[in-house]
């Protein structure tokens, strides 16, 4: 009888205890990796007994930022756009009643950096053919896809392509044509970097050569020109401008992050890009 009694005691204090734990709330969400500038979508899967009433929800997003939504969303905003950056991310939830009844979880949410995507070009002249020649400074690496497109016809799946022959000629008659880089990295974030194709018949390396190349580079603030250009833009690898100046000979970067920027110079007709290098 005694045994019996013992029995029935420890099941019911069992069930109490399920019930009990069945009545309490549980914070817990899930999140996919996201590409830089894609919305993060963060699936709610807390649990909340009815016999609460409701709860209020507080999303801390990891990088300052807040919601109070039930099922949080939010857009990185990154000073790095390139570099792929994890955020920890914390859902608190809190029930109505008093006392309240609280609960949160903590995950680490994925944003993936843009591919490094940036070009020059140059044409050769040999006799009566030319060939437009790329050196890219994208990132090098055979996982990721690359098409370039010159004139909105010519393409190429190779990292530095060459471009001649029969196909190119109506592209040599300088005028303005866009010449674009296209990149899709293998967690499929994607890039693209426009410039402006147009072809010199008096020699394109002969201009070239002209002295107009910032210095010094690397740098710790001023860049210098040797002389005045009618424009010069600094931009970021993703092709932000961050600076654009008018009949200068130089440009202050001092207060940019330490990484590498893209320079483009309009003198005249032609306009020069080059890579620099900010310390």
């Amino acid at each position: 009888m005694r045994q019996r009694i013992l029995f029935t005691f420890l099941l019911f204090w069992t069930s109490a205890v399920l019930v009990l734990a069945q009545d309490t709330i549980r914070a817990s969400f899930e999140s996919s990796p996201v590409c830089y500038g894609t919305q993060t979508q963060f699936i709610n899967k807390s649990y909340v007994p009815t016999s609460l009433g409701g709860v209020n929800y507080l999303w801390k997003f990891g990088d300052g930022t807040t919601s109070t939504d039930q099922f949080g969303k939010h857009t990185y905003k990154l000073s790095d756009t390139l570099t792929t950056q994890n955020f920890n991310v914390t859902l608190v939830i809190t029930s109505k009643t008093n006392p309240p009844d609280i609960d949160s979880v903590t995950n680490t949410t994925t944003v993936y950096g843009l591919p490094q995507v940036f070009f020059n070009w140059k044409v050769i002249n040999h006799g009566s053919t030319q060939e437009v020649q790329v050196d890219s400074i994208s990132i090098d690496n055979d996982n990721f896809t690359y098409t370039y497109t010159l004139g909105g016809v010519l393409k190429s799946n190779n990292k530095k392509p060459v471009f001649s022959g029969n196909d190119l000629k109506p592209y040599l008659d300088g005028k303005d044509h866009t010449f674009t880089l296209f990149m899709r990295s293998p967690d499929g974030c994607e890039n693209l970097y426009l410039a402006t194709f147009n072809y010199n018949p008096l020699g394109i390396e002969d201009l070239i050569q002209q002295n107009v190349q910032l210095f010094p580079n690397p740098t710790t603030g001023i860049l210098n020109i040797p002389q005045v250009v009618e424009n010069i833009e600094i931009l970021s690898m993703d092709g932000r401008i961050l600076i654009s100046d008018q009949q200068t000979a130089s440009v202050n970067v001092s207060e940019f992050p330490a990484g590498i920027y893209l320079a483009r110079i309009k003198t005249g007709d032609r306009i020069f890009l080059q890579q620099i290098i900010k310390q």
